[in-house]
C-alpha cells in the first residue's frame, strides 16, 4: 500500500490540543470520583458539575480512543508489520502498568489503617470473574489499554476487509458506506443497552454498561476511520462536513443529551458509588460518540497551527500522566488529611499531581527499557 509521503510527515496539531485536554480531564475525573464526599456542593454547583462531568470530563477516554485508532489507520498504510508491533507495545503497557498499580495498591492497603477507594482482590472464582478482572484491568484505569488492544485487533480486520474493495487503497466510497453502516449498528447497540437495563432487565445487564466493557468503545473504531478517510493525501479534509450538516449534528447531539438525562437519570448505573451526581451510564451513551467525533473533527480541521509550549508538553506526556496519576491519587488518599479536600484546595493537589507526573515521565525517559513504557 502506498500513501503520499507528505501525509506520513504530517503533524496534526489539533491532536496536541485534544490530548492535553483529555489527560487533564482524566486526572480531574479520578480526583472527584475518589473524593466526591468531601465536597459540600449546593444544588446549583451539583447541577453545573453534572453537566461538566458527563458531557465534558468523560469525553477524555473517547477522544484518546479516536486519536489512537486514527493513528492506527494512518500508520497501517505505510509501516511494515505495524499491527503486530502495535499489539506488542499495547500488551506490554497493559501488563506493566496493571501489575504495577495492583501491587502498589495492595501494599498501601495492607500497611495502612483505612482502606483505599475501589480496592478489590483479583477474582478467579469463575470464568466470567476472570474475564471481568482482565477487562477491568483488575479494577484500574488501565482498562483503557486492554480495550484499546481489542479495538486495535478489530480495526486491523476492518482495514483488511476494506482493502478487498479497492486494491492498494482503502479510501473509497464503498468503504465509507460500509463504515457508516457499521457505525450505526455499534451506536445502536450501546444506545439500547442502558434503556434495556432501566426498563427491562435491570441488574442482569448491569455489567454491559460498566466503564471497562470494550463494547462501549466499538463505535470509535468507525468514527476514527471516518475521520481518517476525511483526511486525504494532500493533508486536507477531502470530505469536509458542510457547516449546515455540522450544525445539525450539534443539535442532534443536544437532543440525545436531553433524552439521556430525562430517561436514564432515574436509574443508578454507578451502584451507589456516586453521591452528588446523577447516575447516568458512563460510556454507553450516543451523546459521547457524537460529541467526541465532532470535537475531534473540529480539532483536526480548525486547529492546524502550532500549539503553545505548555500544550505540547502535556500532549507529549499524556500517556505517562494517564499512567502515573492514579498512583498519586492513592497516595493523596492515604497521606493528605481529608479536611483539605474541598473546593479551593483541590486545585493545588490537581496541579501538584500533574507536575509530579511530568517529573516522573522525564526521569523514566532516561532509563533504558523503562522509556518504552511511557
Amino acid at each position: 500500500m502506498s500513501i503520499n509521503s507528505n501525509l506520513e510527515k504530517t503533524k496534526i496539531h489539533g491532536f496536541s490540543y485534544l490530548k492535553a485536554f483529555a489527560c487533564l480531564a482524566v486526572v480531574a475525573t479520578h480526583l472527584f470520583l475518589n473524593f466526591e464526599d468531601c465536597f459540600n456542593l449546593n444544588q446549583t454547583a451539583i447541577y453545573v458539575f453534572n453537566v461538566l462531568f458527563y458531557n465534558v470530563f468523560l469525553l477524555a477516554v473517547p477522544i484518546f480512543f479516536q486519536i489512537s485508532l486514527f493513528l492506527f489507520f494512518f500508520n497501517h498504510n505505510f509501516k511494515e508489520d505495524y499491527f503486530l508491533k502495535r499489539l506488542i507495545k499495547l500488551s506490554s503497557l497493559f501488563l506493566f502498568w496493571t501489575i504495577s498499580l495492583s501491587l502498589f495498591r495492595w501494599i498501601l492497603h495492607r500497611n495502612f489503617e483505612y482502606p483505599l477507594p475501589t480496592v478489590r482482590a483479583l477474582n478467579f472464582s469463575s470464568i466470567s470473574s476472570i474475564i471481568q478482572s482482565i477487562l477491568s484491568a483488575n479494577n484500574t484505569p488501565f482498562y483503557f489499554l486492554i480495550s484499546l488492544i481489542i479495538l486495535t485487533i478489530f480495526a486491523e480486520y476492518l482495514a483488511k476487509y476494506y482493502e478487498r474493495f479497492c486494491a492498494n487503497n482503502f479510501l473509497n466510497n464503498k468503504n465509507l458506506i460500509s463504515n457508516i453502516v457499521l457505525l450505526f449498528a455499534s451506536v445502536s447497540l450501546i444506545t439500547i443497552l442502558p434503556f434495556l437495563i432501566v426498563y427491562g432487565y435491570k441488574i442482569e445487564l448491569q455489567w454491559m454498561v460498566s466503564t471497562w466493557n470494550p463494547v462501549n468503545f466499538f463505535p470509535y473504531i468507525f468514527t476514527a476511520y471516518l475521520l481518517y478517510i476525511q483526511f486525504n493525501s494532500d493533508n486536507k479534509f477531502s470530505n469536509k462536513i458542510p457547516i449546515t450538516i455540522l450544525i445539525i449534528l450539534i443539535l442532534l447531539n443536544i437532543f440525545t443529551i436531553i433524552i439521556e438525562w430525562q430517561f436514564l437519570g432515574i436509574y443508578d448505573f454507578w451502584d451507589k458509588r456516586l453521591i452528588t451526581t446523577y447516575n447516568l451510564p458512563p460510556y454507553s451513551r450516543i451523546s459521547l460518540v457524537l460529541t467526541s467525533y465532532i470535537i475531534t473533527y473540529c480539532g483536526i480541521k480548525y486547529l492546524p497551527s502550532q500549539p503553545p509550549k505548555i500544550i505540547e508538553i502535556l500532549a507529549n506526556n499524556s500517556l505517562p500522566i494517564y499512567c502515573f496519576h492514579y498512583f498519586l491519587v492513592y497516595l493523596a488518599v492515604q497521606f493528605i488529611s481529608r479536611k483539605y479536600w474541598f473546593l479551593g484546595e483541590i486545585e493545588v493537589i490537581f496541579i501538584s499531581i500533574i507536575l509530579v507526573c511530568l517529573l516522573l515521565a522525564n526521569l523514566l525517559k532516561k532509563v533504558r527499557f523503562l522509556n518504552q513504557l511511557i
